[in-house]
């Protein structure tokens, strides 16, 4: 490292009013004063190891949190895992009920009963002109009721009773 004249001045300056400034002091004064830098070092390593504490205390805080939080996630994996299981084991499995009523009320303009059958519509009372499907307009009362068992057998299979 190549020093320069102008740096080479400046460090004798310094260094030159140093050694003036601690010959003029007596011996009680340095030491008072290496006493005070001593004092000051303690001070700041006491701080220092307040602060350690402190950070080793939040982290063990931080540390036993990520625990709970690692041990409350697997646990939601595992009920997920398990209901996920259940759903794949019988998503189609069960019973099966349904009903069907139908009544039909046949009214002609008089009040007195009219004509009916599949072919009467709303649109036109004349048998096949108007054929839209059961309306309801049947002479007869309907009913029916179907209960059933669905089975899934896996691969795609299923079964109905």
């Amino acid at each position: 490292m190549r020093i320069s004249v102008i740096s080479a001045a400046v460090c004798c300056a310094v260094f030159s009013v140093n050694s003036v400034h601690a010959a003029s002091l007596t011996i009680e004064q340095r030491l008072a004063i290496l006493e005070a830098k001593v004092n000051n070092a303690e001070r700041e390593a006491k701080e220092a190891k307040l602060q350690t504490q402190r950070a080793e205390a939040r982290a063990a805080h931080a540390e036993q949190q990520l625990q709970q939080l690692t041990a409350r996630t697997t646990a939601s994996e595992h009920k997920i895992q398990e209901t996920a299981q259940l759903a794949k084991s019988s998503p189609l499995d069960g019973v099966e009920f349904n009903a069907y009523a139908r009544s039909g009320l046949l009214i002609n303009n008089h009040g007195k009963g009219g004509r009916g059958g599949p072919g009467v519509s709303p649109a036109s009372s004349l048998n096949g002109d108007a054929h839209v499907g059961r309306l309801g307009n049947e002479k007869r009362q309907l009913s029916g009721v179907k209960s059933g068992q669905k089975n899934d057998f896996r691969r795609w299979v299923m079964g109905t009773f």
